[in-house]
């Protein structure tokens, strides 16, 4: 199975660029049956045989498209801002939907040189039991002599329905899966000491 993969930027100003990605689609077939299915990453496992992959076929990668645009003032150097959009074409494979994630960050470096940082992922569903996802994202650091401090953390929101658990009998409800909602905070500190 052949890949192609290829990038490419331009510079649109001394401040702007813009870049562009392409990855093709990627099937490898080994002799492993299903173990997960890991959509993080983009890369799937499947079961020998299903009627999605030919017998054979385990992984598929998606095809993915992506485009950013990326604004860096060189005379202030104080703030800089990153966009991103990426499709993840999954071609209705497992009936999954295509998913579309929008990023969005920037740092700004106050007067002491402290980074200031923060951004927005949004993702859409994969699936239609599932809604679309939402992160926050912050951070900062500080360099103390040879000491690097940094200090970051996510808020994600989402929400997917689930079977409901506990029936009722003679429920009036119209739909059997219960709606969840869920939030996530992770926090993370790095120290490093440069010699």
């Amino acid at each position: 199975e052949s890949f192609i993969s290829f990038s490419s930027q331009i510079d649109l100003t001394r401040s702007s660029v813009i870049g562009f990605y392409y990855e093709s689609e990627l099937s490898i077939k080994t002799s492993e049956s299903i173990v997960s299915i890991d959509t993080t990453n983009g890369l799937l496992k499947y079961w020998d045989g299903t009627d999605y992959l030919p017998v054979g076929v385990n992984y598929l990668k998606p095809e993915i498209i992506g485009l950013s645009w990326s604004y860096n003032p060189p005379a202030s150097r104080s703030l800089s801002v990153h966009f991103e959009l990426d499709q993840v074409l999954f071609d209705n494979h497992l009936s999954l939907n295509d998913v579309y994630n929008w990023k969005f960050g920037f740092e700004y470096l106050t007067q002491l040189g402290t980074p200031v940082r923060a951004g927005l992922v949004y993702s859409t569903a994969s699936m239609d039991i599932l809604s679309s996802e939402t992160i926050f994202t912050f951070g900062t650091g500080k360099k103390v002599n040879n000491i690097v401090i940094d200090v970051s953390g996510t808020y994600q929101l989402f929400n997917f329905k689930y079977p409901d658990l506990f029936e009722v009998e003679g429920d009036v409800r119209p739909n059997y899966y219960d709606t969840i909602r869920d939030s996530q905070l992770s926090l993370f500190l790095a120290i490093s000491y440069s010699f």
